[in-house]
């Protein structure tokens, strides 16, 4: 167990230290060390005793796992409890570097909390292109760091979380969540809700700086963390028991004045919280611009997905498997050159063709073919990808929605014709069928099920 005269403990479990992911959770675990809080790392991944024997955390090698090696949430959690002495704990993503606005915020919080307080606090991160050692600089790293916040620090969505700091008593008897994938951490909220705990946004009080990076490793990753059997897993044991930060959000702190939030509160937060799409973009690009041969092509890529989805832009789920190292870089090249003259929308577009290729390809060969083209889904991930093939002139035939009542209603001029593939018989050929719902995983296993083959028949 830690000793410590601080009254919070920071825990995490980290991904292996390597390439520009090993640089991130050192420059975020060397500013944790900076705040002098006891510190808990959890997991045996290559290179976590190094770094915990660096900063002085607590190393912890257990930590129970799905069958994929996935850490649990109930076992970190109790494992924190169990390891540290402090009354309150702070679990962080590995990659979310803190400065000392955290450390007031978290005592100032303190002081206005009684004994018997339930409590969980979380804060929105802001997202900043960083793929170098802070901490080997010449200059200060916290100047380096303000220096990037500056010109690039955009903050992120609200379902964002990548902080949730709790008192002994919170959270207690959690499920067996994966971590890393949907849902853990909006049930982690209702969870607090349901327990009677302040729930409390800390976000004008803080800095959650997290740097920006692609989520998948291959070209069907993103898909496997969304909407694979761990993400299956995960809202199977969650039983639709889940609250974003707005609805669960009972509190906020500002100024170190802790409030009961009202509708001033939300509409001074809707005005901060705007995303700067302008700035976002420029972030982004600012990150890729790096030498692409040392790291991972398809998480650049996946950051440009990831762009698009903060952009509410249609991105495919799967991206392409191609891409070469010149292609990649004479692509960012022409986004750094052109972009100043560029509005957001023309960038944009130029992203979204450049990972929807062979989406695009595809719905090409099947239009050659006089098959008709379908999307799956009528909601705003349908009517994203609808707006992407009208821009290339695609002609849709139809939208397909469970919802029977949608039958008949129509989405950007496009009606929708069915509820179920039993209802395409009057089509004289095969459909190729586009998925553009956050129920890609149910529907692909449908489409399969009734001899649809994946890329030849439909794309997800």
């Amino acid at each position: 167990m830690l000793t410590s005269d601080k009254q919070v403990t920071l825990f995490a479990t980290c991904k292996p230290f390597s390439g520009a992911t090993g640089v991130m959770q050192t420059n975020a675990l060397r500013s944790w060390q900076a705040l002098g809080y006891p510190i808990i790392l959890f997991g045996d991944e290559d290179g976590v005793a190094e770094i915990a024997a660096l900063i002085g955390a607590k190393h912890v090698k257990h930590v129970d796992r799905n069958e994929k090696g996935t850490p649990l949430i109930n076992s970190l959690f109790d494992s924190a409890k169990h390891y540290g002495d402090t009354r309150y704990f702070a679990y962080l993503n590995a990659d979310i570097i803190l400065t000392d606005r955290f450390q007031i915020a978290v005592e100032r919080l303190i002081e206005n909390l009684s004994t018997n307080d339930a409590v969980l606090m979380t804060a929105r991160r802001q997202n900043i292109p960083l793929q170098e050692p802070l901490f080997d600089q010449e200059v200060y790293w916290k100047d380096k760091l303000f220096e990037i916040v500056d010109q690039f620090a955009t903050w992120d969505v609200e379902t964002a979380i990548d902080l949730f700091f709790f008192d002994q008593n919170t959270l207690t008897d959690l499920m067996p969540f994966a971590i890393g994938r949907m849902q853990w951490d909006n049930w982690l909220l209702w969870k607090a809700h349901t327990e009677g705990a302040k729930i409390i946004d800390a976000s004008m009080d803080m800095d959650l700086y997290h740097p920006i990076h692609g989520y998948a490793s291959t070209s069907t990753g993103w898909l496997q963390i969304t909407q694979g059997d761990e993400a299956s897993y995960n809202r199977k044991i969650a039983q639709n028991c889940s609250m974003h930060l707005k609805e669960a959000c009972s509190h906020v702190i500002e100024d170190g004045v802790l409030k009961v939030i009202n509708e001033a509160c939300l509409e001074q937060q809707n005005k901060k919280y705007k995303l700067d799409e302008y700035k976002h973009v420029k972030a982004v690009i600012a990150q890729l611009c790096v030498d692409v041969e040392k790291v991972n092509i398809i998480e650049i890529a996946d950051c440009l997905r990831g762009l698009l989805h903060k952009l509410k832009a249609y991105s495919p789920n799967t991206l392409p498997a191609d891409f070469n190292f010149q292609e990649l870089n004479d692509f960012l090249s022409f986004m750094t050159e052109g972009f100043i003259d560029d509005p957001v929308n023309r960038s944009i577009h130029a992203i979204q063709d450049f990972i929807s290729r062979d989406l695009l390809s595809r719905v090409s060969i099947a239009q050659e073919q006089d098959r008709p083209i379908l999307i799956w889904g009528g909601g705003a991930f349908g009517k994203m990808a609808c707006q992407l093939f009208k821009r290339h002139n695609v002609q849709i035939t139809g939208f397909i929605d469970k919802d029977p009542n949608k039958k008949g209603n129509l989405i950007l001029g496009i009606p929708i014709i069915a509820s179920s593939l039993n209802e395409l018989d009057n089509l004289k050929k095969l459909p190729y069928v586009v998925i553009g719902s956050s129920f890609a995983a149910e529907i692909q296993e449908e489409l399969e099920g009734n001899g649809y083959q994946y890329l030849n028949d439909f794309f997800n």
